[in-house]
């Protein structure tokens, strides 16, 4: 999203229901002055991608191309 509309994301919820999951990303328009221009991740890739279930919680892994 940021490279078409300039939307950098701040605040990430995800949350599961039975087999299906849902994310909210909320943020604003990059500013570079207020925010600094650092690495951009390109895309996520499906190399060690791993989601699993520990207890009542949930672990992700992913890995980004920047």
């Amino acid at each position: 999203m940021f490279d078409t509309y300039g939307f950098a994301g701040k605040v990430f919820c995800i949350s599961f229901q039975g087999d299906a999951f849902r994310a909210r990303v909320s943020g604003g328009l990059f500013d570079p002055e207020r925010n600094g221009q650092k690495l951009l991740i390109k895309a996520a890739t499906y190399h060690n991608l791993s989601l699993r279930k520990i207890d009542a919680h949930w672990e992700a892994t992913v890995i980004f191309d920047i």
